[in-house]
């Protein structure tokens, strides 16, 4: 769950840094005013940041069964001790 946290916070701020606030409406009638909103990045929750590694690898395998190398896997969730390939996180 922390791991998906860091992976959010990527991706919100990947929009935030390019012009999309984090409280856009759905549908966009005025550019330039949504343009001048000030460009602030989210932060992971003090929750998420409190999380300590597990005591044992967990290795979660593909939808092949293959589990992915440390060199692989997502340094986001293998910090927590969870080996997985790194999710699609892209939304726009």
């Amino acid at each position: 769950m922390t791991g998906l946290c860091y992976i959010m916070e990527k991706a919100y701020n990947r929009l935030i840094m390019r012009g999309l606030p984090y409280d856009a409406p759905p549908v966009v009638d005025d550019f330039e005013k949504l343009r001048a909103h000030p460009k602030r990045p989210k932060n992971v929750s003090a929750w998420a940041e409190a999380v300590v590694h597990l005591s044992e690898v967990m290795d979660i395998p593909d939808s092949d069964g293959n589990v992915p190398t440390d060199e692989d896997a997502d340094d986001d969730f293998l910090r927590f001790g969870v080996r997985v390939a790194t999710p699609h996180w892209v939304f726009v």
